[in-house]
């Protein structure tokens, strides 16, 4: 039952904010405070990040709990080459620019 809540939490939160499609993530960029992931597939700008690039990065903190645990289960997805899916909503300042700032993460069979 606590699964399911969570699951439909994420799906309802996406609604309001964007979600990738099912994927894989290509590159890890690990930085003091955030990590940014490059994913093989684009998703949407839908809050008007900054960055060119916006459509191929996303934005995790690691400076909390929370980021912390996303950090670790992307991390474990990452080199297991597992699919995922991330939700994300605002934006993130990355250099001179912003990208999507991503709230959750699911790693699919």
């Amino acid at each position: 039952m606590k699964k399911l809540v969570l699951v439909t939490m994420f799906l309802v939160s996406g609604l309001m904010a964007g979600v990738t499609s099912i994927t894989k993530i290509k590159d890890m960029y690990v930085y003091d405070n955030f990590i940014v992931i490059k994913m093989q597939n684009k998703h949407t700008n839908s809050n008007g990040c900054t960055s060119s690039s916006a459509r191929d990065y996303l934005y995790v903190p690691t400076n909390t709990t929370g980021g912390n645990r996303m950090y670790s289960a992307i991390l474990s997805a990452y080199v297991a080459q597992k699919k995922v899916r991330l939700g994300y909503s605002g934006c993130a300042q990355w250099g001179s620019s912003t990208i999507p700032k991503v709230y959750g993460f699911s790693m699919l069979k």
